[in-house]
């Protein structure tokens, strides 16, 4: 990260200003300033806020784990280790606020309809009577209960609806885990581009149930990306990429599409910036936006949003 930071500083031409460098408006800097005695006053506001959402209007709260990892980014550089067993013992998630017992219309609805359990393949006609039946609390399918929650306990779910893919859990509950392998995360911020420059690291391993070949071996990378702070934003973003790493969405394990290698860790739908020029480097005024929506996808939610004016 810190060679990545190095050459992007002698490289960029940052002559006309960083918001012309990068080709947008940059963050309100009352909010995000960077001062000598750490890089955001604010940080500590912010996660009172998160924080107060989940004691108000939230069954669920950010895990302990993911909380202290945030306050870490008061600092000028960092490492984060993602280790999918302790995420798993901090995060919970309460089934009974993404569930909703259907009401007899939506039950006639289904049997009229003949509409099936996705997840077993039974028609809700013939078991309607003898099992409990349910619906997501963002999406309107059906499912018997024991079957949805056993879909939802498993990490291959997503922590989405099995049929549409709409994610189903509260916004402010901690985000479902993902496919990717254990791994370290370091970051480096440059004052001089106002940017993060980001190194993640994953070894060989083994695939794990939710990879297309479960216990068979597979090879792992190092991938470095870069993050500005000069965005609509600013860091909430860099924070959004810091919790998709913690919560083991950034990568997965599968066949790449630029080397066509099988098991081998790749990225997985998050979009990172990892050149100054070309398809995947700036000037690129739609990045914070298409990235943003890639993490919504996830359930990297965060009500970070709420935390600047549109």
């Amino acid at each position: 990260a810190q060679q990545m930071m190095h050459q992007w500083e002698v490289q960029a031409d940052i002559s006309q200003g960083l918001e012309q460098f990068y080709g947008t408006s940059m963050a309100n800097q009352r909010f995000w300033p960077v001062t000598s005695g750490g890089l955001y006053p604010n940080l500590v506001s912010y996660l009172d806020l998160v924080m107060s959402k989940c004691r108000n209007g939230s069954s669920t709260n950010l895990d302990q784990g993911l909380i202290n990892t945030l306050k870490s980014l008061n600092s000028f550089k960092g490492r984060i280790c993602a280790q999918r067993q302790q995420v798993e013992t901090n995060r919970s998630v309460n089934l009974q606020q993404i569930l909703t017992m259907a009401n007899q219309e939506r039950i006639q609805e289904a049997i009229s309809s003949q509409e099936s359990c996705t997840i077993c393949a039974e028609i809700i006609l013939a078991f309607s009577q003898n099992k409990d039946l349910v619906i997501m609390n963002n999406c309107p399918h059906i499912f018997h209960k024991s079957c949805i929650e056993t879909w939802l306990s498993m990490p291959s779910s997503q922590m989405v609806c099995p049929n549409c893919k709409t994610p189903c859990h509260d916004p402010m509950a901690p985000p479902p885990i993902g496919p990717m392998p254990d791994g370290d995360m370091a970051y480096i911020f440059s004052e001089k581009l106002g940017a993060w420059f980001i190194c993640y690291w994953i070894p060989n391993g083994t695939q794990l149930p939710c990879h297309l070949s479960p216990g068979q071996p597979f090879k792992g990378t190092t991938r470095t990306a870069v993050c500005p702070i000069y965005f609509k934003w600013g860091p909430l973003l860099f924070i959004r990429l810091i919790s998709a790493f913690y919560y083991h969405h950034t990568f997965t394990v599968g066949t790449s599409l630029t080397t066509n290698m099988s098991d081998t860790t790749t990225w997985n739908g998050i979009h990172h910036k990892t050149s100054l020029d070309g398809g995947f480097g700036f000037p690129d005024k739609t990045y914070e936006e298409r990235v943003s929506l890639e993490l919504d996808a996830k359930g990297v939610l965060l009500f970070l949003r709420d935390l600047v004016s549109d």
